[in-house]
Parts: C-alpha cells; structure tokens; sequence
C-alpha cells in the first residue's frame, strides 16, 4: 500500500512551487521573447512583401520611363533623318536650278554664236569657195 506521511507532502508542496517559480521567472519570459520575435518577424516579413511590392511598382515606373524615352529617342532620330533629308534635297534642288541657269546661259551663248555665225557665213562662203577653186586649180585666180 501507499504510504501517506509527511514527505510526500514536503515534496509535493516542493514541486508546486517548482513549477510556479518556473513559471514565474523561466516559462513567462522565454514566451514573451518567442512571441515578440514571432511578431518581430511577422512584421519583418510585412515590410519585405512592402519593399518588394515598392521595388515592383519602381521597377514598372522605370520600365514606363525607359521605353518612353525609348520612343522619343526614335522619334527624334526620325525627324531629324526627316530633316536632313528635306535639307538634302533642298540642296541638290538649288544645285539642279544652277545647272539649269548654267545650261540655260550656255544655249544662249550658243545661239547667239550661232547667230552670228550664220551671218557671217555668206561673207564666208564666197572666201572659202574661191580658195577651194584655187587649190583645185580651177577657175580665173589662179595665182
């Protein structure tokens, strides 16, 4: 049988303020420290998904902005290819028109050169027939 006496009790009495000591002074404050590092790294975790979520709208701003400038960058390399082109063809249009000036002014001295030649020709032609009659040996002058 079980024997009841005075040391049971002592021990019993023991272990309870055992346990309330321990809870007391080891298992109350261990607790508490794992649920503020739990809600530590709750909030940790928070402010990651935050900042990633920040860092994603950044990164997407930065993507808008990149291929904004992107497009204004060709746009302007469009216009500016536009541009030299136009200046391009201004330039050989102004070329062409000196052309067509010099070429105009050259028929001009050519006719009137002509011109003149065609009325001197008569006067050349009696001159040039007498000394090919001459060369030939036909004719009254020959010297």
């Amino acid at each position: 049988m079980v024997d009841l006496n005075f040391t049971i009790v002592v021990q019993l009495l023991m272990f309870l303020v055992f346990l309330w000591a321990m809870t007391r002074w080891v298992l109350r404050p261990l607790l508490q420290t794992m649920d503020d590092r739990e809600s530590s790294m709750t909030q940790d975790k928070e402010q990651a998904q935050a900042d990633q979520e920040a860092a994603e709208e950044i990164e997407q701003k930065y993507a808008a902005l990149l291929a904004s400038a992107h497009q204004r960058a060709h746009q302007t390399i469009e216009e500016a290819l536009r541009e030299a082109q136009n200046n391009h063809l201004e330039q050989r249009n102004g070329v062409r028109r000196e052309q067509q000036e010099e070429i105009a002014q050259a028929q001009e001295q050519a006719n009137a050169f002509l011109e003149q030649q065609r009325k001197e020709f008569p006067a050349l032609s009696k001159d040039i027939a007498r000394e090919m009659m001459r060369q030939l040996g036909v004719g009254g002058d020959a010297s």
